[in-house]
């Protein structure tokens, strides 16, 4: 099994949790014993959790002078719509579209919400000493939740290299465009 790390702190000290609800009666799955912070659902069965109201994830990164690339699955009826676009293109949206059956959207889910505790990051990742180098942004929809909007610039959230790492096959596509 993978370690599990806080999000919060990136320490290797979290606990299993099972006294703290959250406002819609669901419990944290964890605890870090380093900051005390709460992460993680320990009922994502449930039909209003998190995981199963997502309906659209999306995900850029890139700088200045290479460019965005971006990645964006939405849930349709019966399938997920992946769409990749290059960072530079002379047309707009001349990326890659296509389908995917509903497993792998909610594996993908799966390892966004579970492992990599995506609801637990913050809102904004700046580092405001460095003006060039890298910017990202993630966004995810939900059917009747608010939408969460995450991004940074030349700062990351713990799991962001398991982020990139899990995008990297998507990304591969368009980069074999080029």
């Amino acid at each position: 099994m993978k370690t599990i790390r806080c999000p919060h702190c990136g320490e290797e000290t979290p606990q299993t949790r099972e006294d703290a609800s959250l406002s819609n009666g669901e419990h944290n799955e964890y605890i870090c014993l380093n900051c005390g912070k709460p992460f993680g659902q320990a009922n994502p069965t449930a039909p209003d959790s998190a995981i199963n109201q997502c309906d659209t994830f999306h995900f850029s990164y890139g700088g200045y002078f290479g460019g965005y690339k971006s990645l964006t699955m939405r849930e349709r009826d019966g399938y997920a719509e992946l769409t990749i676009e290059p960072p530079y293109s002379e047309f707009e949206h001349s990326g890659l579209t296509f389908r995917t059956t509903l497993d792998e959207w909610r594996d993908f889910k799966q390892t966004l919400f579970h492992e990599l505790f995506i609801l637990s990051w913050t809102e904004d990742y700046t580092d405001p000493d460095i003006l060039d180098g890298t910017q990202w942004e993630i966004r995810l929809e939900f059917d009747t939740l608010k939408s969460v909007n995450i991004s940074g610039s030349n700062r990351y959230p713990v799991y962001y290299d398991d982020l990139i790492e899990h995008t990297a096959h998507y990304f591969s596509l368009i980069d074999e465009m080029e």
